[in-house]
């Protein structure tokens, strides 16, 4: 079953053609814009992080956070005074009385441009530290928000709207529940590492579509050959034929999807992890700012492989449905319009 159609030139040459529009799309979505830094701006940090302490990357990207404030400062400053009227002079003046010694150690990096390591304008530099500050913050405070949840869920079971008289309502439970999810979590194994490479190579929307479209071609060749040669009507009169078959068939659309499914993620991964930087595998998936309300106590390595079983299943229960339409089905297109269906309704 599986050489019939992996042999196919046809079909070899359509998964070619997915991976190509891959590959175009990982390039396209993260081109560069006004706001959005290059992804080599996200692989100059993660070579100025490497080999540091989390204590020595806090510290550095606070460093930054505050260089570029106080930059930002001096710039609002001086177009404050560019509009060479009494209110703006007013304003700069309060500005500075509010913010004493910060213009004058700032002016003169400003006016030298030495500021801007790793984009070329305020803006982009701006938003790129604020956005890296943001995950660091939220990563090094990961040790504080486990200790919130436990403090609030005995703070809250004891107010009665919350853990009511007897314990047991909804919202007791609910309290309970999620301390003993997070219960066995720690700090201990969190290396801070920026979300941009993995969250992006994971939570695409245009790879699903893809491993759709390249389940549904498979599908297609799985079932389309066979009816045309009417080959159902063989296997059918005989004593194991159904049984058989269908179990084939359905083994073969299972290593498919996995395959199919590992080797989109692998191909974006590696993408990433050149463009960007590589994260630590066995860093906890906390260690990435997108993840840290995550009850999951896996690596990253851990929640890649579970991600891409989850997706590979997933695309396998459509597949099979999908197969169940293509041998019931006497018009050819009526199969991927089901297909399609399925995917609008989910």
């Amino acid at each position: 079953e599986l050489s019939k159609i992996w042999r196919k030139r046809s079909f070899l040459l359509a998964m070619c053609v997915l991976l190509l529009i891959h590959l175009f799309l990982l390039w396209y979505t993260t081109l560069p814009n006004e706001e959005t830094p290059p992804l080599s701006t996200y692989h100059q940090l993660q070579t100025e992080l490497a080999g540091k302490s989390e204590a020595e990357k806090e510290q550095y990207i606070v460093g930054l956070k505050e260089t570029i404030d106080g930059v930002c400062f001096v710039q609002n400053i001086l177009s404050m005074q560019s509009f060479n009227n009494e209110m703006g002079s007013t304003l700069a003046q309060q500005e500075l009385q509010s913010h004493p010694g910060v213009f004058e150690k700032y002016y003169e990096l400003y006016q030298s441009g030495d500021y801007l390591r790793f984009t070329d304008s305020p803006e982009r530099e701006q938003a790129f530290i604020e956005e890296i500050y943001g995950e660091q913050q939220k990563v090094s405070g990961y040790g504080e928000y486990l200790r919130s949840i436990q403090e609030n869920k005995d703070a809250l079971s004891g107010i009665s709207i919350f853990g009511g008289q007897s314990g047991d309502t909804y919202s007791s439970r609910n309290l309970q529940k999620s301390a003993a999810d997070y219960a066995g979590l720690n700090d201990s194994n969190i290396r801070f590492t920026p979300s941009k490479g993995l969250t992006s190579a994971m939570q695409s929307i245009w790879i699903d579509l893809l491993l759709v479209l390249g389940m549904m071609l498979f599908v297609g060749n799985l079932i389309t050959e066979e009816k045309e040669k009417r080959l159902f009507f063989i296997t059918r009169s005989t004593k194991h034929g159904v049984l058989h078959s269908m179990v084939a068939k359905l083994a073969t659309l299972l290593i498919h999807c996995t395959l199919l499914t590992a080797l989109f993620y692998t191909v974006s991964i590696l993408f990433f992890g050149i463009s960007v930087g590589w994260f630590d595998p066995g860093a906890s998936l906390q260690s990435i700012a997108a993840y840290t309300e995550s009850s999951l106590s896996v690596s990253i390595l851990g929640y890649i492989l579970l991600s891409v079983l989850t997706k590979a299943l997933v695309l396998f229960g459509i597949g099979a449905v999908l197969t169940v339409f293509c041998i019931g089905s006497g018009i050819a297109v009526l199969p991927f319009l089901a297909g399609a269906g399925i995917i609008g309704v989910s």
